[in-house]
């Protein structure tokens, strides 16, 4: 060996160490069966069990024997070396002999069972024998010869394997597939544990040694388990879900190899290949050389009733690891459970400091896009039943996820749709992406919440911006939801405008992203409505409905939910709101003359409200709220109504009835405010002003304070965001389009631009 020579040796006189190139069988046994060097000295072997493995090497047709106790040196030196090319000597052999005691003396027969045998054997369940079985090209087994004593070898591959599911017995078969199993090119990290982790060894740091070799990577007893595992995940790549699921701390706290443990037997192993395509459905995941996770993982988002009910529990207990996955869920807005029901999971949060593609769970990526997370843990959800209903829109369904990303890990645009995983990941079986959770919403619609008491109005925005990762080289929509604002610039003239601050951004994913503080001081959930959760439908008459609480545990399958294209849902911690579209009916009215529309409302004192007008005929107007200032009259009221007929000698005023807000009976009587109804007179002065004054000669007339003055809202800021200015009589004047297109945006001046610019 120390001459760049082999280390088998001849089984005929003399006995002598033969070259690389002589034609050899190596022998696979267990040292337990007395096979090994015995209580001889060293530098001898028992003869009469040398002369027994000569037999059947001679049976096998070969004239050399590599057999580890006679083969491998007792230098350090070179035996270290010897150990680490030991799968070598199984590789470049004619065929691996495999000697088991309890093989040995069971009978040959056709009908399957010396295939049961094998992998109930001792030598089946020994660690090195799985390095030696795979590694092997051709294996013969010893088996008795019916009838005799007499040894007799059969080949694993014609002889003993099952070749024909239809001619065999089932038992036969699985057995069949599980010794082929372990020598399979081993293709996953899941598919190594698989092998391994039954098996058993005389020393416990063997076992690391055996799943390095088996992984093709050069390993040493000088290396640390972490070491080992890590350099494992370089060379094999894939890693099946369910082996992420284990309980133990990490490599590092985060970025490349946070989800993985020091020791690769602290992974679970994936069930049998076969088993596992029914279990997991065959998906994967992909690890890089930095550590990074990519994988196409089903996934439902951590919700309220979640943390308040406190359903998502560690399966870990040692303390690091709980006290991390309890601290992230106080956050659980950007959490995500990962896994198959009943579970367990793995838990993530989302990269906050992420660029605008990849950062929040409301968003769900596709095409080339991923969603990058942080490892937590491992954990169960108690109750987790209750989740799987069509109300969940979002329920397993699989994304493309990153786990574990370093921070320094950027990508130019064009190098990006070339990073190597991806590419690897376009290839997976069962690439479905479904497109829920983002903004599905046409942006022509204005949108009002029930917010309780003071509602609320949004109005989108949008603009092209630099994409935050890869720069000027590729300009992407952004998105913006504002609030309306009124301000009185001078006697009797009005603005109204965007306000400049928005109440949330949606990225260019269209999922919700920087929320403003004044707004709310957390970042809600977004989801869908469904429309088709009560029966009888909505179209049929009944008196009675109820919600179907339908539940659906089939990830290819949502029931018949279906979603609102006209209402959306944001789950705060304390408060679910949701907002409706206004009718395109009511804000783009068919008949020019019309008064309906959004107004905004401006009370004597100068706050302001903002009220839908609804004239369905020339002489029928009807005003409710959208926002409110009082809780004496909310959101939802219907607060001013006209009368059919006109005022004698006064065509341009219509008579009103406006909800009186603050009317009470006497203090004796402790009743409730009384929503009665008082008269005003309408003045409408043109289509975009109207105000509210005295009429005379009536009772039950309004006072002062119900002069309100309304400005109509105009389309081109609901839809294109202007500031218009209204005065008395109203005249519409364009500002100039301020330089930062959130505030208010001519469109065609912009996109114009922006072509040019491009």
């Amino acid at each position: 060996m120390a001459n760049d020579g082999g280390t088998a040796w001849s089984i005929n006189e003399p006995l002598e160490v033969l070259g690389r190139h002589a034609e050899y069988a190596t022998i696979s046994h267990v040292w337990s069966d007395g096979t090994g060097v015995g209580i001889e000295p060293p530098g001898y072997i028992n003869r009469c069990l040398f002369e027994h493995f000569a037999k059947l090497v001679r049976l096998a047709g070969c004239n050399a024997i590599w057999w580890d106790s006679i083969s491998i040196p007792s230098d350090p030196v070179l035996r270290k070396e010897a150990i680490n090319n030991m799968h070598n000597n199984y590789f470049n052999s004619k065929c691996t002999i495999v000697h088991d005691k309890y093989l040995a003396d069971f009978d040959w027969a056709e009908d399957g069972s010396p295939a049961l045998a094998l992998i109930f054997s001792p030598w089946f369940t020994r660690g090195w024998t799985a390095v030696e079985c795979n590694m092997a090209r051709r294996i013969k087994v010893v088996y008795k010869k019916p009838g005799s004593n007499e040894p007799i070898i059969k080949d694993l591959d014609n002889d003993i394997l099952a070749k024909d599911p239809t001619r065999c017995s089932r038992a036969h078969w699985i057995a069949s597939n599980i010794i082929r199993r372990l020598r399979a090119p081993i293709e996953s990290v899941s598919n190594l544990l698989a092998i391994l982790k039954p098996r058993s060894t005389s020393q416990p740091r063997d076992k690391m040694m055996i799943a390095g070799l088996l992984a093709g990577i050069e390993v040493s007893y000088s290396m640390t388990p972490a070491n080992i595992t890590k350099a494992i995940f370089e060379k094999i790549k894939h890693i099946a879900h369910s082996s992420l699921l284990h309980q133990e701390t990490s490599i590092s706290e985060s970025g490349g190899w946070s989800w993985c443990p020091d020791h690769l037997y602290d992974l679970p192993a994936s069930p049998p290949g076969e088993f596992r395509r029914l279990m997991m459905t065959g998906r994967s995941c992909i690890i890089d050389k930095n550590g990074t996770i990519l994988g196409e993982f089903p996934a439902r988002r951590v919700n309220r009733d979640d943390f308040l009910h406190r359903r998502v529990v560690p399966t870990s207990s040692h303390p690091f690891v709980s006290s991390r996955i309890k601290a992230a869920l106080e956050n659980w807005q950007n959490c995500l459970l990962i896994g198959h029901y009943p579970g367990p999971y793995i838990l993530v949060e989302t990269e906050l400091p992420n660029d605008g593609f990849y950062s929040r769970p409301n968003y769900l990526p596709s095409t080339n896009e991923a969603l990058c997370c942080r490892y937590l843990g491992t954990v169960n959800a108690v109750g987790d039943e209750d989740m799987y209903s069509n109300q969940v829109y979002d329920a397993l369904v699989y994304h493309p996820i990153i786990i574990g990303r370093e921070p320094d890990m950027t990508f130019g645009f064009k190098t990006f749709l070339k990073f190597p995983t991806q590419q690897e990941l376009a290839y997976m079986p069962g690439m479905k992406v479904a497109p829920a959770l983002k903004w599905a919403f046409s942006f022509n619609h204005v949108w009002m919440g029930d917010n309780p008491i003071y509602g609320d109005l949004l109005v989108l925005q949008r603009a092209k911006v630099r994409h935050p990762t890869f720069g000027a080289q590729h300009m992407v929509w952004s998105y913006s939801v504002h609030n309306l604002e009124v301000k009185e610039t001078s006697t009797e003239i009005f603005e109204i405008s965007i306000k400049e601050d928005p109440c949330f951004t949606l990225t260019p994913g269209k999922y919700i992203d920087k929320v403003s503080k004044w707004w709310s001081e957390e970042t809600p959930n977004f989801s869908y409505v469904d429309i088709a959760q009560y029966w009888p439908a909505l179209g049929i008459r009944s008196n009675e409905r109820a919600m179907r609480p339908n539940f659906t545990r089939d990830v290819r399958s949502q029931g018949d939910a279906i979603p609102s294209e006209n209402l959306f849902r944001l789950d705060f911690l304390s408060r679910t709101i949701t907002y409706a579209a206004i009718d395109n009916s009511l804000t783009d009215p068919s008949n020019p003359q019309s008064l309906s529309g959004v107004w905004a409302c401006i009370y004597p004192d100068g706050k302001y409200e903002f009220h839908l007008f609804d004239q369905s005929k020339k002489d029928d107007l009807s005003v409710t709220k959208i926002t409110s200032i009082t809780r004496n009259v909310p959101r939802g009221y219907r607060v001013l109504d006209s009368a059919s007929d006109l005022l004698p000698g006064s065509p341009e005023l219509k008579l009103g009835k406006v909800r009186q807000m603050f009317r009470t009976h006497p203090k004796d009587s402790m009743n409730i405010v009384d929503d009665t109804w008082i008269y005003v007179g309408i003045m409408v002065r043109d289509l975009d002003t109207i105000d509210l004054c005295e009429v005379r000669g009536l009772r039950n007339v309004a006072g002062p304070e119900y002069f309100w003055k309304y400005r109509r809202v105009p389309k081109a800021l609901l839809f294109g965001g202007r500031p218009f200015y209204m005065n008395t009589p109203v005249e519409a004047i364009e500002s100039p389009v301020p330089s930062w297109p959130w505030r208010s945006i001519n469109w065609l001046g912009f996109l114009l631009r922006n072509l040019i610019r491009n």
